[in-house]
């Protein structure tokens, strides 16, 4: 097995930036047992070189500034730290001063840091912390036989139930991750191998997917939607809830709760309170909220911010099953995101320029 001491690597051509962020982070991981590397490129080092250099031993995760060439190598972008970090299945991720945020395709196996490094700190511990957590519970005995990445995560959580709605959260691995394979095989055997390809592949699709896309886990946010109620509620809701909360990996800046718990809550509150009429799920849900605090409204004009169910992940809005609120899951949502739906004005602006 490789070297497991946890270890994080800062990459920027800006020494006062690079020594912000690090301090910044320092001040975040403080306590936790690692490492935090930096690495300066210069114009006098070669950088193919330095870079294996660098990455020995194995970080957990690698962060670098996109433009590395005011200060750096001449022609050296993070994109090329990405590019061989992801060819070795390191988890890595990228912040930039000076690129503003474009309409592209999302990638899941893709992370992107505030430029501002305070809030940038904040997203790198918990991702940091997120890998390392997910590291440590997904080593299991050499003997035991996993179907699926979904089936390994979900074991992991604890929640092998759930494996069949998280398979449902699928991802193109490509041929890049079959290089990956035999790079690590070469380098140190089998069994390593498969174990470090296993958390860099469950653990980018549980933050860049089923944590971002409700369904069987969803965030407090989703939790005021899927209850049709203010999210001016979140604190009241979240102790609630208490006893439906995911404490899993990439869970320590937002609160999570599982579906499956948040129903059983929902049932043992129902009974203080008073159904009238035929009325629709989201709607049975308010009302039992009703019973136990101020539910408010939303922000939804079409209903007047009574209705609710579903988020979408876009417009960071509750949305619900009228046919002029959203659409159902399009190629833009995993198949396994059964809380999410795009809020249909949304949808309508982009869906043209997209090819949709």
């Amino acid at each position: 097995m490789t070297d497991t001491k946890a270890r994080l690597l800062l990459v920027d051509d800006d020494a006062g930036q690079l020594t912000e962020l690090h301090d910044r982070i320092k001040e975040r991981l403080d306590g936790a047992d690692v490492t935090i590397d930096v690495w300066r490129p210069s114009f006098e080092t070669p950088v193919r070189e330095e870079l294996i250099k660098q990455l020995q031993p194995r970080p957990t995760l690698v962060v670098t500034d996109h433009d590395l060439t005011e200060n750096g190598a001449a022609g050296l972008f993070g994109g090329t730290i990405i590019s061989w970090c992801r060819a070795h299945a390191i988890p890595v991720g990228d912040y930039s001063r000076k690129l503003s945020e474009d309409l592209e395709e999302p990638d899941m196996f893709e992370f992107r840091f505030e430029s501002e490094p305070a809030k940038a700190a904040e997203e790198i511990a918990e991702l940091f912390l997120g890998f390392r957590q997910l590291a440590e519970m997904l080593t299991h005995e050499p003997e035991q036989e996993l179907d699926s990445w979904s089936q390994s995560l979900a074991a992991a959580l604890g929640r092998e139930q759930a494996a069949s709605s998280f398979s449902l959260y699928s991802v193109r691995a490509g041929a890049s991750h079959v290089d990956a394979i035999e790079r690590l095989q070469k380098e140190l055997g089998e069994a390593e191998a498969r174990r470090l390809l296993e958390i860099y592949v469950v653990g980018h699709l549980l933050r860049n997917g089923i944590l971002r896309y409700a369904g069987p886990i969803m965030s407090e946010e989703v939790l005021c939607s899927y209850l049709a109620i203010s999210e001016t509620n979140a604190d009241a809701v979240a102790e609630l809830f208490a006893s439906a909360r995911y404490e899993g990996p990439f869970g320590q800046r937002k609160r999570y709760f599982w579906q499956e718990d948040v129903d059983d809550v929902i049932a043992d509150l129902a009974d203080a309170a008073t159904l009238e009429g035929d009325i629709g799920e989201d709607q049975f849900r308010r009302v039992v909220m009703q019973a136990h605090l101020e539910p408010g409204t939303h922000e939804c004009p079409r209903c007047e911010g009574i209705r609710g169910g579903f988020r979408c992940p876009y417009t960071n809005r509750t949305t619900c099953e009228r046919s002029d609120c959203s659409v159902p899951s399009t190629s833009w949502v995993p198949q396994g995101a059964y809380l999410t739906r795009v809020e249909k004005d949304y949808y309508e602006r982009w869906a043209p320029l997209l090819g949709l």
